[in-house]
């Protein structure tokens, strides 16, 4: 097989990276950080996947994921078996990548025709390489100080199994794993694990669950025998609490048809007392207590207008008859026609003004006249003053005359005369008018109360004939109102006889209606019929109580215990099982434990016979293995270790001081010589072919000798048909192969 092509898509830090390795000894030389691991785990992810999460390298998935794009993924191109091929592995993370999980794709196409290759269900690795994961890593690839992967314990199973078997199908080892996993699955080495133990364990709990089962039916049957005395005896109680409780019944229907009985008297006192009500309400009526009210408030409304009517005329008699001074009144009617004393008083007034006007005027020109008659050049204004001084006092004198004439022509010679002649006529005036306006309401209430004495006597005339009496009201008031009084008396009774029939008959109406709302829905024709049906008893009332007690607690524990006993009936019948099926089940577990004893003797027997013939094989091969490990480690070390020892389990013991040491006492130089030596035999035996060796600053801790005789060997194996890619980020590894043919020399980008 020889690695044709690396593209890798992205992976960890690479993405969109290219690597085409030589078909010999590839030297790819790249700083730290370069991606030298990152190419090579790629290389592990396409052959093999990611390991398991919960495995020793389970956060490979989580170092490998890109974290800009959350993805892993590319493709390999190699060649095997003449014909080439491209794997196509991916792997994605749904989600956060912690809860939405992953999703992987991978597809291995022939070329160039493009066909799709069915893997079996094997990896890509196994497939191509034949390999399993842990001889991968024990073999093809090393890592830097991981040189001592091929001796570990891991890879030594690994080994057996793939060695040590008689083709692809069927190995030693897988023989004997499936003969001791048959072994254990009858019976286990240490402890009770296995089908013997448990058909041992099955057969005694079956034996047991079958004595259980005979001991069950016999308490089965005991419990059905208690479960139907339980009921007969039930039955025999519940007979007798139906007699007790149809003496109750006969009881109960005596007192419903006792209140039957009790409603229809009760009906029937309703009845009668409602005759009497409306006996009373008809002599009441004949009475007629309203009209006899009305008569007497009529007739003492006659009454009382007579009276009034009475007053009124003597009022207006002595009004009549009072005297009155027609010489004031007289007066008063011609001061009123000549325009009131107002007027009067006002023309008397004006004159005395003028008259006073004058006088003055004459007093002031009198006044000039003396003033000017002392001045000789004012002569004329004295003249004219004093002919001014005597109009004016003549027209004083006029007016004042006319005042006393006015005066004298209404018989009044001074003011004070004036002003006591107007009061008298006035207060004539208003007593004459007060006298009249009392006269007008005498006249007007006694039409009113005329007409309420009329209004009255047609009242009681009304009432006179309504109650066909005989008599004139307005001739004898005493007999009306005595026969009036006596209608009332009458009619006081009445009332009273009609209340109390009344009130009868409200407590007849609710007795009745209580009874029947207590024998509502109860029909007692039915009752009757019902009550003809059942047996005639005195048995007391208490008696039958107590009894009806004691029955329905004795019933209640009958009950009880027959729910009891067929509670336990139920349980038991659910768990137990037939005898003669587990009987039958003890038969096959006999059987079947006789079977799978034979069967164990025969795995013994297989067992020992397989582990003699694979010790017969495993002493054939580890001499070889031993010979070319021990050569290829002399010619890396020059010899100086003597034999190198190899133990079954692939375990290395070089020697020192003359005697066999492990290997961990020397140097990391001799540790990865040895492992490496053992790395290149085994490469021998387990392929047919030559596999690609991958390297990873695998020679870091050897010095330049054994470093230039490793990388001998590994030309010699690159002229044979194999293939090496060498990654280191030292310049030793290119130094000592410059100039040597078929070694091609890559440089990686830097980081």
């Amino acid at each position: 097989m020889r690695i044709l092509k690396m593209e890798i898509e992205s992976f960890g830090k690479l993405e969109q990276f290219t690597l085409t390795p030589g078909s010999g000894l590839t030297l790819i030389r790249g700083d730290n950080e370069s991606g030298k691991s990152t190419i090579l785990a790629f290389l592990r992810f396409v052959l093999y996947g990611f390991p398991r999460k919960n495995g020793p390298e389970g956060e490979e998935r989580e170092r490998r994921l890109s974290w800009r794009t959350r993805t892993a993924g590319g493709r390999l191109t190699l060649e095997a078996g003449g014909a080439q091929y491209r794997i196509l592995r991916r792997c994605m993370a749904r989600g956060n990548g912690v809860r939405g999980g992953f999703v992987e794709e991978l597809s291995v196409i022939a070329l160039p025709g493009g066909t799709e290759v069915a893997l079996e269900g094997k990896t890509p690795g196994e497939y191509f390489l034949g390999l399993p994961v842990e001889l991968y890593d024990g073999s093809l690839y090393l890592a830097q100080s991981d040189a001592e992967r091929v001796s570990s314990v891991g890879v030594s199973e690994a080994v057996s199994s793939f060695l040590f078997g008689e083709g692809a199908t069927l190995r030693a080892e897988d023989a004997r794993n499936r003969l001791q996993e048959a072994r254990r699955t009858l019976r286990h080495r240490k402890g009770r694990g296995g089908r013997i133990p448990e058909l041992e364990d099955r057969l005694a709990a079956v034996e047991g669950e079958l004595a259980l089962a005979r001991e069950g039916f016999s308490r089965l049957g005991a419990l059905q025998t208690q479960v139907m005395r339980c009921r007969t005896a039930c039955a025999e109680k519940r007979a007798e609490l139906a007699q007790v409780l149809a003496a109750f019944e006969r009881i109960d229907i005596d007192r419903t048809l006792a209140l039957c009985n009790d409603a229809a008297a009760a009906a029937k006192a309703e009845a009668a007392c409602l005759q009497r009500l409306e006996r009373a309400k008809q002599a009441l009526a004949a009475l007629s207590p309203t009209r006899t009210q009305e008569g007497l408030e009529a007739l003492e409304a006659w009454e009382a207008a007579e009276e009034r009517v009475r007053i009124l005329r003597q009022e207006r008699e002595s009004l009549s008859r009072e005297s009155v001074d027609e010489r004031t009144l007289e007066g008063a009617r011609e001061l009123r026609l000549a325009g009131g004393g107002e007027r009067l008083l006002a023309r008397i007034r004006r004159r005395r003004r003028k008259a006073a006007f004058g006088w003055g005027t004459g007093i002031v020109f009198l006044l000039f006249a003396l003033l000017f008659g002392g001045a000789i050049l004012l002569g004329a204004g004295a003249a004219v003053s004093a002919i001014l001084c005597v109009v004016g006092f003549w027209g004083g004198y006029l007016y004042h005359k006319r005042a006393k004439t006015y005066m004298a022509s209404i018989g009044l010679f001074d003011m004070a005369a004036v002003y006591g002649r107007l009061t008298a006529y006035a207060t004539a005036q208003q007593q004459q008018q007060t006298r009249m306006d009392r006269m007008a309401s005498l006249e007007a209430e006694l039409q009113r109360v005329q007409e309420q004495q009329s209004d009255a006597l047609q009242r009681l005339a009304r009432m006179q004939s309504q109650c066909a009496a005989a008599f004139s009201p307005c001739v004898d008031a005493t007999a009306l109102r005595q026969f009036l009084l006596a209608r009332q008396e009458q009619a006081g009774a009445a009332q009273t006889e009609r209340d109390l029939a009344h009130s009868a008959w409200e407590q007849a109406r609710a007795v009745s209606g209580a009874l029947l709302a207590r024998l509502q829905g109860v029909d007692e024709a039915a009752l009757r019929k019902r009550r003809a049906q059942l047996p005639e008893g005195e048995v007391d009332f208490d008696t039958l109580q107590q009894r009806r007690t004691a029955l329905e607690a004795e019933i209640a524990a009958w009950e009880q215990a027959c729910t009891e006993a067929e509670r336990a009936e139920s349980a038991l019948a659910a768990t137990l099982r037939d005898p003669a099926e587990s009987e039958r089940e003890r038969v096959a577990l006999v059987c079947e434990l006789e079977e799978a004893r034979t069967r164990f003797e025969a795995l013994e027997l297989a067992l020992d016979a397989l582990a003699a013939a694979e010790e017969g094989l495993r002493q054939g091969l580890l001499p070889h293995l031993r010979e070319q490990t021990g050569r290829l480690f002399a010619a890396l070390t020059g010899g100086i270790h003597g034999e190198l020892h190899l133990g079954a389990d692939l375990s290395l013991a070089p020697e020192g001081e003359g005697m066999p040491r492990p290997i961990d006492r020397f140097s990391a130089g001799c540790l990865d010589a040895a492992c490496l030596s053992l790395r290149l035999a085994l490469l021998s035996h387990i392929s047919r072919e030559r596999l690609p060796l991958l390297f990873d600053e695998a020679l870091a801790r050897l010095d330049d000798g054994r470093a230039r005789q490793l990388l001998q060997l590994l030309l010699q194996y690159a002229e044979q048909g194999g293939q090496c890619l060498l990654f280191t980020c030292h310049h030793r590894e290119e130094a000592l192969l410059s100039g040597v043919e078929g070694v091609t020399l890559l440089e990686l980008p830097v980081p």
